[in-house]
């Protein structure tokens, strides 16, 4: 992964000797960032495959709305009805939909998404606020 695509807080895994863990960036550099308390070289750091349980630890919620395929869609509880994202069997991926208010509809599939620290960057682009996983969750 290259470091520009990394925001500070952001949840990702990365290479520790000959295992994989999971940590939170704590500070970046153009070719190493620090994760937790381990300096990790920029290469050695993967994304975290975005799922329904990512996204719920992050305090979205569960639409009753569906998307024609079936499947729910999910929104960030402070900002329902701005964008939602949800899963597509099309592109195996989930998707990000923005509400355009001059024109008052939703723009669909604006962006597929895979990973986590791609939810909490599109979050901050989004909202200005930072995406953390919520207390009480598992």
């Amino acid at each position: 992964m290259e470091s520009k695509e990394l925001r500070l807080g952001n949840i990702v895994n990365f290479l520790s000797g000959r295992s994989w863990l999971q940590g939170q960036v704590t500070n970046i550099g153009k070719s190493d960032c620090v994760i937790d308390t381990y300096s990790v070289k920029a290469a050695d750091i993967q994304g975290i495959a975005i799922t329904e349980e990512w996204l719920l630890k992050f305090g979205f919620i569960e639409m009753e709305d569906t998307v024609p395929e079936g499947f729910p869609t999910f929104s960030p509880l402070n900002f329902t009805g701005k964008f939602r994202l949800y899963y597509s069997e099309t592109n195996h991926k989930f998707n990000l939909d923005v509400m355009n208010f001059m024109e008052g509809d939703l723009v669909e599939r604006v962006l597929a998404i895979n990973h986590v620290h791609q939810v909490q960057n599109l979050f901050f682009a989004l909202t200005g606020e930072d995406l953390e996983m919520q207390p009480n969750t598992p």
